[in-house]
């Protein structure tokens, strides 16, 4: 006779934990067992729980006591590394060389839960548009998941997650991103407001994106300073000077030939201006950028303020 296995339920709505050929059961043979078709499905109580089974051959039968202890699953974050993104590139891969996690879950279980997204980028699935708010280990361990960097003017970014399983929740962790700079802006930069040319190369420096590109960059001005113009550098009277330039390339920069000029109703003390640019060059993401300064009375007057140029 075939010996069956049946498990005793005081609680009657209660799912039997017992799988048998993917399905839960209360009844299985040995038969069974030996095949390697009955498995166990921990419950969500830490802890010994015990279960009596009926085992009968059809003349006996023996209530025995089976006693099963769930134990946590181990979980842990054992190493968090800064991830590296080139200035201008449109992504970066997240993976496992920047977040490794230590655990003995399945991989589809573990969730990293974005608390506080980046502040200039996006996390997002690979090749998708949408925000991710959490992902997977399975996902982080098939590179799926990147950073997409919005703004090419800043050298880093970070975001803060928690990792978490079914059973339970890490504390708050931070990973940081560092931008390879290849715009280079200058650090809250301040000019003599006595100058009546500033150059717009003492501000930002696109050079090293023009040798990566192998091509010139493109700056296209999408707003214009409030109280000033750029404009092209020449020797003639101020009060000749054209109109204002819709946008000028790495040349220009390197050759010196865009200026900033204050408007003549500027106001009189120290004030901020500064102007909005979208920087195209081959090879790399377009992006927009703020270029901001500050035009500060208690700066004595440079010593030249224009210098002969061939206006382009």
């Amino acid at each position: 006779e075939a010996i069956v296995i049946r498990v005793k339920f005081n609680d009657t709505d209660a799912s039997s934990p017992f799988i048998v050929d993917g399905s839960p059961s209360i009844e299985f043979r040995k038969s069974d067992i030996d095949e390697g078709a009955v498995s166990f499905q921990a419950t969500e109580v830490i802890g010994t729980v015990d279960y009596e089974l009926e085992i009968s051959d059809g003349h006996h039968m023996e209530t025995i006591t089976l006693s099963v202890e769930t134990v946590p699953q181990t979980l842990e974050v054992i190493k968090v590394i800064a991830v590296p993104i080139v200035q201008g590139d449109k992504s970066v891969v997240i993976s496992q060389d920047h977040l490794l996690v230590n655990t003995d879950s399945n991989v589809e279980d573990v969730m990293f839960n974005v608390t506080r997204g980046p502040s200039h980028g996006t996390v997002q699935l690979h090749g998708q548009e949408d925000t991710l708010s959490t992902f997977t280990l399975e996902e982080l361990t098939a590179r799926a998941v990147a950073y997409h960097q919005d703004d090419i003017s800043q050298s880093s970014d970070s975001l803060q997650f928690v990792v978490s399983n079914r059973f339970r929740q890490l504390a708050e962790m931070t990973l940081n991103v560092v931008v390879k700079p290849l715009v280079r802006f200058a650090e809250e930069p301040k000019f003599s407001y006595a100058d009546e040319f500033i150059a717009v190369k003492d501000m930002m420096d696109v050079s090293e994106l023009h040798s990566v590109a192998g091509s010139e960059v493109k700056v296209t001005v999408l707003q214009a300073p409030a109280h000033g113009s750029l404009v092209w550098r020449t020797t003639r009277q101020r009060r000749e000077i054209s109109s204002s330039i819709e946008g000028f390339s790495s040349v220009d920069l390197a050759e010196d030939r865009v200026v900033y000029v204050k408007h003549e109703h500027a106001p009189a003390g120290t004030y901020q201006d500064g102007f909005e640019a979208r920087l195209t060059a081959d090879g790399v993401q377009p992006a927009n950028t703020m270029v901001s300064f500050t035009i500060d009375r208690s700066i004595p007057p440079s010593v030249i303020t224009a210098a002969p140029t061939t206006e382009p």
